[in-house]
């Protein structure tokens, strides 16, 4: 019984994790683009005031650059955009994963805040 119950265990993580991967493909595409990153350049600026290690700030700009990553996505949606950083937006690709990523994203991002 217990060996059945660690494959079926190892089963669902399987599945668990190609489905993560199927939600953020929208968000990797847009990351294959880099973008000027700015955001993060901002919080290194705002360290200087901060003081805080250089770990956590390194944290903070990753942080927001993934929600901006991620309102990028549902703003391509709802402008009807073609074109993201000179390439296809990520929903004329990938369609209505786009959409669930977004979710996806911001929803993991308060979940780890709480």
């Amino acid at each position: 019984m217990c060996h059945t119950m660690s494959i079926n265990n190892m089963r669902e993580q399987y599945q668990s994790i190609n489905e993560d991967k199927i939600l953020l493909q929208p968000f990797n595409y847009i990351l294959q683009v880099p973008g000027k990153k700015i955001r993060s350049e901002l919080t290194k600026a705002f360290n200087h005031w901060l003081n805080i290690t250089p770990e956590m700030c390194h944290i903070i700009g990753e942080v927001v650059q993934m929600l901006h990553n991620a309102s990028l996505l549902i703003d391509d949606i709802e402008d009807s955009s073609c074109l993201r950083r000179g390439v296809p937006v990520a929903h004329h690709i990938l369609v209505l994963l786009a959409l669930s990523t977004q979710l996806i994203m911001y929803i993991s991002w308060a979940w780890r805040s709480c």
